[in-house]
Parts: C-alpha cells; sequence; structure tokens
C-alpha cells in the first residue's frame, strides 16, 4: 500500500503533467525574434520618415502602429503553421484564449492612443512609455499560458515604461527608444522561449 509520501509525490507528477498540457506551445522564439526585427525597421523607418515626432504625431502613430499590426500577424499565423502541423485541440484553445486574455491591453493601448492624439496632443511624449507599460500587463495577463520566464520580459517592459514615461517628449518618442526597448524586450521573450521549450524538446 503506498504511502502518503507516495501519494504525495504521485499529486506533484499529475500537478506538473496538467501545467505542461496547459502551456502554449505555439509562440516560438523564432517568432519573438521576428517581432524584434519589425521593431528595428519601425525605428528605422521613422528615423527616415518622420522629422519631428512631436508634430509629426500622425505619422509617428502609423509607424508604430504598423509595427504592431505587423508583429501581431507574424505571431498568430506562425503560431497557427506550428499547430497546424503538430498541435492538438487543446493547444487551439490556449492560443485563442491567449488572445482573449491580451485584447484588453491592446484594445486599451487603441483607446489610449486616439484620446491622446484627439484632444491632448501635448501629452503625446507619454504614448510610449503607456505602450509599453500596457505590453507588460497584456504579458502578465496570459502568463498562466506561457513559460515561467515570461515573468522577466513582462518586468522589462512595465519598468521600461516607468522609465520612458519620466524623460521629455523628444527623447520619449526617439526612434531608438520605442525600437531598443521592444527589440531588447523580444530578444529577452526569445531567450525565455529557447530555455523553457525549444530547448528541452
Amino acid at each position: 500500500m503506498p504511502s502518503i509520501h507516495q501519494a504525495l509525490e504521485q499529486i506533484d507528477h499529475i500537478r506538473a503533467a496538467f501545467s505542461r498540457s496547459r502551456l502554449f506551445r505555439g509562440y516560438r522564439s523564432g517568432s519573438a525574434i521576428g517581432t524584434a526585427c519589425i521593431a528595428v525597421a519601425a525605428a528605422v523607418l521613422q528615423y527616415a520618415w518622420v522629422v519631428d515626432p512631436v508634430d509629426d504625431l500622425a505619422e509617428y502613430m502609423i509607424v508604430w502602429a504598423a509595427a504592431a499590426l505587423l508583429s501581431l500577424g507574424l505571431v498568430i499565423g506562425r503560431s497557427m503553421l506550428l499547430l497546424r502541423k503538430d498541435g492538438g485541440v487543446v493547444q487551439r484553445e490556449l492560443m485563442f484564449s491567449i488572445l482573449a486574455q491580451f485584447a484588453p491591453a491592446l484594445v486599451s493601448g487603441l483607446l489610449v492612443t486616439l484620446v491622446i492624439a484627439m484632444f491632448h496632443a501635448n501629452f503625446a511624449g507619454l504614448l510610449p512609455g503607456l505602450w509599453m507599460m500596457l505590453f507588460s500587463l497584456g504579458i502578465f495577463a496570459a502568463r498562466q499560458h506561457l513559460p515561467k520566464l515570461i515573468f522577466v520580459v513582462a518586468g522589462f517592459y512595465m519598468l521600461a515604461g516607468l522609465l520612458t514615461m519620466t524623460l521629455t517628449p523628444v527623447d520619449a518618442m526617439h526612434p531608438a527608444m520605442m525600437g531598443g526597448v521592444f527589440a531588447i524586450g523580444q530578444l529577452l521573450a526569445a531567450a525565455a522561449l529557447y530555455l523553457s521549450l525549444e530547448r528541452k524538446s
């Protein structure tokens, strides 16, 4: 007859197996590296096209809205391809669950951006920091289906957002700010995903 110690060990194994089964495996390091490249490309485009982001707010927002949409499309598209190859029903459900958990942060970012652009353009220098913080909150919201190391990435974006909000509008909206923070953050995400998912497999 098994002892209490053996029973507790079996319970731990069951809990660990359940946790692994609820871990989304469609988001991989390659996708994160791709989004880092998009952030760098957007920074280069801003540098070449947007002379003064404080005065040319519309052009600034177009650049980074396009970067966000491309990144989202890349992550979702590549995840769907990976899951079509070797994913099951549970993994597809997890993908939609993560999107639902991340959606409030994305919608909030869009609404805050529109309000500032339409009614308080003089506060536009706060946008980069707000975007970083909302992105951090989105990662925190989806954390239960992502590797534990993703906490480091979420914490990085939160800290970067807070520090960016202390800068002047000119410094906060500099191409290197958004491009650098999101490139570093996504490379951190790539490292977390590789160490937690791909290296073990």
